[in-house]
């Protein structure tokens, strides 16, 4: 089955004198399920643009258009009630156009400032309870954004930015069962970010962690 809506219209502009803001989004989604797979998906489409004109004669276009594309996937597989395995990926895809004026040398040049996003992020989750006292959780997770690619502008008019970076999350967690009502966890996380633009943003992190969870109500011991 597959659920999707639309809708165009304009929306009012209050902090500048400019026209109505345009937009048409779109979305939809589905989930198929058959046996012990279950799989879903969906995707969502935002077009935004701010029209306007130049004073100028002729009045040239100044308005602003951002276009933005999400697609996202998954997958859970429960073999038995004590594993559970979950795989998604989630892309987006960013184009924001603004024009400009630009003073530089002879005069001001109508120009642009561009901005790109093209996100990857993907993750794979285990859930694991090999004991009715002790449970697994694994994860490894990762973020990947290359920006505006290989576009370049060496004109002062025209601004071509993004923020391509690259992120690894690996984690670990065992819980223990203490009591009916009492969990003690002991996990390990592990970040790794690195800056394609600015490598004194680069970081890597180390987090052990450990907590107590304490659980109330009658059911705390369905857990």
């Amino acid at each position: 089955m597959i659920f999707w809506d639309v809708e165009h219209g304009t929306a009012d502009n209050v902090f500048t004198r400019l026209e109505n803001y345009e937009f048409t989004n779109f979305r939809a989604r589905t989930r198929i399920t058959v046996d012990k797979f279950a799989f879903n998906a969906s995707a969502i489409s935002k077009d935004n643009s701010n029209p306007s004109e130049t004073a100028t004669i002729p009045p040239l276009d100044f308005g602003t258009q951002i276009k933005s594309r999400t697609y996202s996937g998954s997958l859970d597989f429960d073999p038995i009630d004590q594993l559970s395995i979950n795989a998604g990926y989630t892309y987006r895809h960013i184009t924001a156009n603004t024009p400009i004026r630009v003073p530089i040398t002879g005069g001001i040049v109508l120009g642009f400032s561009q901005y790109f996003v093209r996100d990857n992020f993907a993750n794979i989750d285990v859930s694991a309870k090999p004991h009715k006292r002790v449970s697994f959780f694994g994860s490894y997770r990762i973020n990947l954004d290359r920006g505006q690619g290989t576009r370049f502008s060496a004109l002062p008019q025209f601004i071509i930015s993004s923020y391509p970076m690259k992120m690894d999350s690996p984690e670990f967690r065992i819980a223990f069962r203490i009591t009916r009502n009492v969990d003690w966890n002991v996990g390990y996380q592990y970040f790794k970010y690195r800056d394609d633009q600015t490598l004194t943003q680069n970081y890597k992190a180390h987090l052990p962690y450990t907590s107590l969870r304490i659980y109330f109500g009658g059911r705390a011991a369905d857990r």
